[in-house]
């Protein structure tokens, strides 16, 4: 996530901003019903993470904080049309609904030698592109930015993939379970 300074009307997530909350998709704001891994899961299988995750997001938004999703999404064979990207797409459209606040989303769809413009996390290709295209030419306040993500190279985890995404950036890192509880964890 990118901060801006507070302000008395909150900007949408497309607004250019200097500050950011980044974070991940799948077991960081969203978990599947079913218990089925998220790229094997119909669109209507997701909630949130935890009951905390909504208003979280909300309150950084009034914050001042810009909402950007990065998401690797291999499953993906093609970045607008097919089942999978009409499904992660049906996906973001309930969770929009379900947030009540804006916010951008990233999703990698390459993978390995055929992701030359280095979108997966741990690059940071997809950052990249926000800052340059999708930011209105302002320059992210690092220091007061963080990633939040379920990769973080724990024993339980499937990757360092996040925590490697936030190093890079240069920004925080927390696991889900820092930041969807109550109170302001972020300040």
């Amino acid at each position: 996530m990118i901060r801006r300074p507070p302000r008395s009307t909150p900007k949408p997530s497309s607004a250019a901003s200097d500050v950011y909350k980044r974070q991940d998709l799948d077991d960081t704001l969203q978990k599947t019903k079913s218990g089925a891994k998220a790229f094997a899961a119909r669109a209507d299988d997701f909630t949130t993470l935890n009951e905390h995750v909504p208003r979280v997001l909300r309150a950084l938004h009034d914050d001042g904080y810009k909402i950007c999703i990065f998401s690797n999404q291999g499953g993906v064979k093609g970045a607008l049309d097919g089942k999978r990207a009409t499904s992660v797409r049906a996906r973001l459209a309930l969770l929009a609904t379900t947030l009540e606040t804006p916010f951008q989303f990233y999703g990698a769809t390459q993978m390995r030698e055929n992701d030359v413009k280095k979108y997966r996390k741990g690059e940071i290709g997809m950052w990249r592109k926000m800052v340059a295209e999708h930011n209105g030419g302002v320059a992210p306040d690092l220091k007061a930015s963080f990633f939040v993500g379920d990769a973080a190279g724990r024993a339980q985890d499937h990757s360092a993939v996040d925590k490697e995404f936030a190093e890079n950036v240069g920004v925080r890192f927390f696991v889900p379970e820092q930041m969807f509880v109550e109170g302001e964890a972020w300040k």
